[in-house]
Formats: structure tokens, sequence, C-alpha cells
């Protein structure tokens, strides 16, 4: 047995020999800007991480990438206190961050529903946009990890969004199942609300 692996946009993609399960290794990522780790004291790791914040106001444009014009003519994806901007170190074909809120920290009583919905309604403009100039990226997710024990290495509130041209595996094993399961009992596992 061998290890698969292809390279696009500078992610590996590695592929287990017996069960096909693929995982993604972005070497650049080592390089990016981690908050989180060590002393796991909330307070100590919100105070440690307010210097050199890449995603408060007062440096977030210095500190991310822009869209191409093609995509994005202001060059981020703002909504409210959303902005959505290139990831530097993506994990897949079109990988952006989007960023929540100005606060560096929120306590989860503190995140509201204006918030959500501005950051899912500009990371729905980012999937359209990326669509419409790569009519093959048809499977977005969306992905929001806080805090270090959930693996957010940056304290600041912020989401994942990608755009691919295949579904990541638990997309693709959620259709392969939602197919066995409509062939075996021919009732779809997804309602519509028309």
């Amino acid at each position: 047995m061998e290890f698969k692996k292809l390279m696009r946009n500078h992610v590996e993609y590695r592929f287990d020999p017996l069960t096909d399960d693929q995982c993604r290794i972005n070497p650049d990522r080592a390089k990016r800007v981690k908050q989180a780790g060590g002393d796991l004291r909330l307070a100590k790791i919100i105070e440690k991480t307010k210097e050199g914040r890449p995603f408060c106001p007062e440096r977030v444009e210095e500190k991310t990438p822009e869209f191409p014009k093609e995509m994005c003519q202001e060059g981020r994806i703002q909504l409210g206190e959303t902005l959505i901007f290139p990831n530097l170190n993506p994990f897949g074909e079109n990988h952006a961050v989007g960023v929540m809120s100005h606060a560096h920290f929120l306590d989860l009583d503190e995140f509201n529903v204006r918030m959500l919905r501005d950051n899912l309604m500009a990371a729905k403009k980012y999937i359209f946009s990326v669509h419409r100039l790569d009519g093959e990226a048809v499977w977005p997710i969306y992905i929001w990890n806080y805090m270090p024990p959930s693996a957010g290495s940056i304290i600041h509130p912020h989401t994942q969004i990608l755009v691919e041209s295949e579904p990541l595996p638990m997309q693709a094993r959620i259709l392969q199942k939602s197919r066995e399961h409509f062939s075996l009992h021919h009732v779809s596992t997804i309602t519509h609300n028309v």
C-alpha cells in the first residue's frame, strides 16, 4: 500500500491507502500567526493576543490580502462588522476568512443574531462570487472554530469559508449515505420549504 497525494494551489492532498480518507496539508501554515497555545487561562490568552492582532479594525486592512477585482471590486467583502478576505494559508481551492466582529474577543453570550446573519450573508456572497468565476466550484463549506479548545488559532472571532470543485470527504460521505437511505426507503433525507 502506498499513500496517494496530489498538489493543488500549494495544498497537499493526501489519501489514506486503506480508507481513501483525505487530509490536507499546507506547509506554509506553520508560518502563520498563532495566538493560541501554552497558557490556557482565558484572561491571559486574551491579554497576550492583543499585541499584533491581525483581525482588529486598525490592522485588518494592512495584515490581510484582497480578492482579485474580478471577484470583488472593493477587495474584501464587508457587511456590518463582517469582513471577508482570502486566507493567507489556504486549505483548499477557494479559502476565505470571515471576521465576525470588531471586538478582539467575545464571550459566547456577546454574539448576537445580526453578527451571525451578517457573517452568513457575506459568506453567501463570497460563495456566489467564487461560483460565478469558476462554475466547477459548487461545494461550499462554512467552518466556525472559536478559541483554542476548538482548534481556533486566532482569538478574534472569525469563520472559514471554502468553495471546492469536489465535495470535502465529510460532504461526500453525507451525500453517499443520503443516496443509500433514499434507495432503501425511497424517502429523501432532505426537505425543501417552498
